[in-house]
């Protein structure tokens, strides 16, 4: 199961709760991004996003990740990769208008 960091949530999802996804049996600390740098965060960010790729619950882990603000990777996603996403959905980056 993905370690939580941040501000507490009230209820983890049901695949999560019910231990149904395939993070289940891979240590916690894989699905978190704090604390490496560089190719060693990339290595570890690429293996939880292959926990992730075959498991039935990634669209709602990602989703539910997006929808409360969490950190580290969850459905296959990183802060980075659901940061881009809110962008997107926003509209992009705001560009400064000349005076």
């Amino acid at each position: 199961m993905p370690r939580r960091i941040g501000p507490p949530v009230a209820a983890f999802p049901y695949f999560i709760r019910d231990g149904r996804g395939h993070c289940r049996h891979v240590d916690p600390e894989l699905f978190t991004e704090i604390g490496d740098r560089g190719e060693k965060r990339r290595k570890r960010v690429e293996d939880a996003k292959q926990v992730c790729a075959g498991c039935p619950f990634r669209v709602a882990c990602a989703q539910w990740a997006l929808d409360t603000n969490q950190l580290g990777v969850w459905g296959g996603t990183s802060d980075q990769d659901r940061q881009a996403l809110r962008r997107k959905a926003a509209g992009g980056y705001q560009r400064k208008l000349a005076a």
